[in-house]
């Protein structure tokens, strides 16, 4: 067996705000006479400097990311060990570890874990599809609930009201909810809205999920949704592959 620790590398222009980027993702595998570190970066660097128009020097930031991969990929230490340190503009997140049974797996988990987490920071050719994205929420998903099924139309109320969720879970007591990516984009409030009101009118509990990148719009969501006391919860991506 081998266990997958991994961690992600957010950057936080002011530590007592919300607001952060995801730029790396650090992962430890620990088996049988086993030990391997290794890290993930955003290869589109310029993103921290207009994500942060205080952040002026682009070649200090790749020296500091640079020498944070040699160091934590040549180190024996372990991962909870060695986040330590990190406790300014520079933060990892919380430690979190899945179980796998061969290294293929394990290989195949880290490959697509950094490339969903780092999406957006990722060269287009880089990143999941679509779809990709979409199976990966599923398997966390599917430990969570005892039901989940994708991509089907479900109605309303009145049978004309129908909305498509990217996935429909029930939980043991058979309670079901909603699922919805929301991309951003120019109609990304205006389709929120529309979810939104969907769930108001036939008592649905939705769950809306949102890119990193999306404070702003995740404000305006929450006084809409808390003016009409909706059944509907705001998510960020990586909150959905959490333990």
């Amino acid at each position: 067996m081998f266990k997958v620790n991994y961690s992600v590398l957010s950057y936080y222009p002011d530590i007592y705000l919300r607001s952060n980027l995801a730029i790396g993702v650090a992962f430890e595998v620990v088996g049988e006479s086993y030990h391997k570190n290794e890290v993930k970066f955003i290869t589109q660097r310029k993103k921290i400097v207009s994500f942060d128009d205080e952040l002026e020097d682009l070649e200090f930031i790749n020296m500091f990311l640079d020498g944070l991969k040699f160091e934590f990929e040549h180190t024996n230490q372990s991962l909870q060990n060695y986040i330590k340190r990190f406790v300014n503009n520079f933060y990892f997140e919380d430690i979190e570890y899945r179980t796998f049974s061969s290294i293929n797996e394990v290989n195949d988990f880290i490959n697509k874990t950094y490339k969903y987490i780092l999406h957006l920071g990722l060269n287009k050719k880089e990143r999941l599809n679509v779809n990709e994205k979409r199976k990966y929420v599923m398997t966390y998903l599917e430990g969570r609930y005892k039901d989940i099924t994708s991509k089907h139309v479900v109605s309303g109320k009145n049978s004309l009201d129908k909305f498509t969720p990217d996935f429909v879970a029930k939980d043991i007591e058979n309670k079901e909810f909603l699922f919805k990516f929301l991309n951003k984009n120019n109609t990304t409030i205006h389709n929120a809205r529309s979810y939104i009101l969907y769930s108001i009118m036939n008592e649905k509990n939705l769950i809306l999920i949102l890119e990193d990148d999306m404070v702003e719009e995740e404000k305006l969501l929450k006084e809409f949704i808390n003016k009409f006391e909706a059944k509907v919860q705001l998510k960020n991506e990586h909150d959905l592959i959490k333990n």
